[in-house]
């Protein structure tokens, strides 16, 4: 049985910087998805240790949320969100979910972009692979000028080596902006470029992956935008997939 999914990034640098989490599980039936978490709590971990938690989103964060461009949550809605302001560290924070079971949208927000010198370096997400609505699917949003260097990831059958049980055993994932795919991989190790994927996970920090292994990446460069991974099971298989985001140096 896959676990509560859970959201992970990486802050790097000195100083601090305020973020965003929401986990938005009753507010996802405005947009038409079919079987929404009903109530989610949210959790913010670092070494073990739980930080804050929330089980209900705050009225006096709607300004906050607009000024980001998050949609908006319906007043007294059972959302959950933290905003928060960390040092350099690991974090995870897993969504509970009262024993339901159900689709849910986690969200992590740089409320500062490039300001201070504590940058946000690295993303992830762990959750069950479905089909249909249940889909994983990442989000994110580049902001500022130029071009940065991304590495995204899809973790399937590695995670067996970390004690996951039910992985996703072949996933697959497509880069998809304004609803056109830039980019797709199924099994990292054929990819013209693996070579510098291999690299660019050394130079990030991300665990290694064996070059036959079945777990997808893509390495490109991209502008300012809105871009979207979907991962998927191939022929519709399901499982558990950790989908990573690191920002190439």
């Amino acid at each position: 049985m896959a676990g509560p999914p859970v959201v992970g990034f990486v802050l790097d640098g000195v100083g601090t910087k305020r973020l965003v989490v929401r986990a938005v599980g009753p507010g996802l039936s405005d947009y038409g998805v079919a079987d929404a978490l009903a109530d989610p709590d949210l959790s913010l971990i670092r070494d073990a240790v739980e930080l804050a938690r929330n089980d209900g989103w705050e009225a006096a964060n709607a300004e906050l949320f607009s000024s980001l461009g998050a949609f908006a949550l319906a007043p007294g809605s059972s959302d959950a969100a933290l905003v928060t302001t960390l040092g350099a560290g690991v974090f995870t924070t897993p969504v509970g979910n009262g024993g339901d079971s159900g689709v849910v949208l986690l969200e992590v927000y740089d409320t500062e972009g490039a300001v201070g010198t504590t940058e946000l370096t690295n993303t992830s997400t762990r959750a069950l692979v479905g089909t249909g609505d249940a889909t994983l699917n990442t989000g994110f949003v580049i902001a500022g000028t130029g071009t940065i260097k991304l590495l995204m990831r899809t973790i399937g059958p590695t995670l067996s080596e970390f004690d996951v049980v039910g992985v996703l055993a072949d996933p697959t994932m497509s880069w998809i902006s304004g609803g056109e795919v830039v980019a797709t991989n199924d099994d990292w190790g054929k990819a013209t470029n693996a070579a510098e994927i291999a690299a660019a996970a050394i130079s990030t920090g991300a665990f290694t992956l064996a070059e036959e292994s079945k777990d997808a990446a893509i390495l490109i460069e991209l502008p300012a935008g809105v871009y979207s991974v979907v991962t998927e099971g191939v022929e519709q298989t399901v499982g558990t997939a950790l989908v990573e985001l690191y920002r190439v140096p």
